[in-house]
């Protein structure tokens, strides 16, 4: 895969990542917090999501199913059949 490859998941995952703390934030809140709560995520979260996603193989960030991989690169959950449909081109 390529490093454009590489920066649309990234930014696939960041995107999943904000909208579910926007969805949880606003049931917290009882109301939709919509820009607040992204916001309030760049604020929190968006330098140590950056840090997660340069520190671990392209496939965790495509794959989306852990929050970074076992010792020495590897994945905990190789075959696990999530991950591996999610894999498929």
């Amino acid at each position: 895969m390529g490093s454009k490859d590489h920066v649309k998941h990234v930014n696939q995952e960041q995107a999943r990542q904000i909208e579910k703390h926007k969805w949880i934030a606003s049931e917290i809140a009882g109301r939709d917090l919509a820009e607040e709560a992204v916001i309030e995520w760049i604020v929190k979260y968006a330098s140590s999501f950056r840090v997660w996603a340069e520190s671990i193989p392209f496939e965790c960030i495509k794959c989306g199913l852990c929050q970074g991989c076992g010792q020495e690169g590897e994945c905990p959950q190789p075959f696990n059949e999530e991950r591996l449909r999610r894999l498929q081109p």
